[in-house]
């Protein structure tokens, strides 16, 4: 769900969204048709979710959120690797995941952007649900 009138993120729909099926394209870079929907793309959306890989979306400023998103994921990784890392099955920690790269972005655009030019601010909001439907949010979302 996007109110982006593109992918460049340049341009807005004022007063509309538009809806799409973007998870396959996110884990093959192909548009998105409609047989993304059919079985042999929610296989693959599917195996790629069991083999470890994380799927994020962000709609304030995709093209800011994926260097940010990345850089909290390497780091993650780094952590693990160095034996440190919390338990990371936790719901705090997934809530974390979510919250840490849009607040990364929010701060990164009120240190560096021109007054009136921040398209990510205020509040950052998450929300953790295990495979139970138990939920977890510091935010109160």
């Amino acid at each position: 769900i996007s109110n982006w009138t593109d992918r460049s993120y340049t341009g807005m729909h004022l007063g509309a969204l538009r809806v799409t099926r973007e998870t396959y394209h996110a884990i093959s870079n192909q548009t998105p048709r409609p047989n993304h929907a059919l079985q042999p793309a929610r296989i693959r959306v599917h195996d790629f979710l069991q083999n470890g890989n994380v799927l994020t979306f962000n709609n304030g400023d995709p093209i800011l959120y994926g260097p940010g998103a990345r850089g909290i994921f390497e780091m993650l990784q780094q952590i693990a690797q160095r034996g440190k890392l919390a338990n990371p099955n936790t719901m705090e920690v997934w809530a974390s995941v979510a919250r840490r790269p849009i607040e990364t972005v929010s701060k990164a655009q009120l240190d560096f952007c021109r007054k009136g030019q921040q398209l990510v601010g205020g509040k950052p909001h998450e929300l953790a649900v295990d495979s139970v439907g138990r939920y977890f949010s510091r935010t109160g979302d």
